[in-house]
């Protein structure tokens, strides 16, 4: 399981996974996963923890998920890539991702943030408006009851 926003990028393409796995995407693209001489790379690009930083593509960190790499791979190219998939969603400040969405760790979220998971979403620790709750069910109840439901 990858921790998101993943990605399996070619010499070529830039692909956002469209599961928590790195596996799942590259069978799903039909390539092929030679281990010594591959011609993709895993990489992922981890949210910051501070939530203000969320939506700054700058503030992602860019992390390699694999030991073998191919001939024409640049860290700083790859990255830029990812970067370019990267910005306009955050620039509209939103986050979508195919699987599962952890924000666990975070303790706030800028004001109008748009966040959208395939799998589970996991905001545990979440402030949302004045309060702090451990789970999604007491975040939904309280948001309900702001809401007058």
């Amino acid at each position: 399981m990858c921790r998101p926003i993943a990605y399996v990028v070619t010499k070529t393409e830039v692909h956002r996974c469209l599961t928590n796995s790195h596996t799942d995407e590259i069978t799903r693209l039909g390539l092929r996963d030679n281990s010594q001489s591959p011609d993709f790379v895993r990489v992922e690009m981890l949210i910051p923890q501070n939530g203000a930083d969320i939506f700054d593509s700058e503030k992602y960190e860019y992390a390699l998920d694999q030991d073998y790499l191919p001939e024409w791979y640049s860290a700083e190219a790859v990255r830029a890539a990812c970067l370019d998939d990267l910005s306009p969603m955050l620039g509209r400040g939103e986050i979508s991702v195919g699987g599962d969405l952890d924000l666990r760790g975070l303790t706030s979220l800028p004001a109008g943030a748009k966040l959208s998971a395939g799998g589970y979403l996991y905001l545990s620790g979440l402030k949302i408006g004045a309060g702090v709750y451990k789970s999604a069910t007491e975040a939904r109840a309280a948001i309900a009851l702001a809401e007058g439901r």
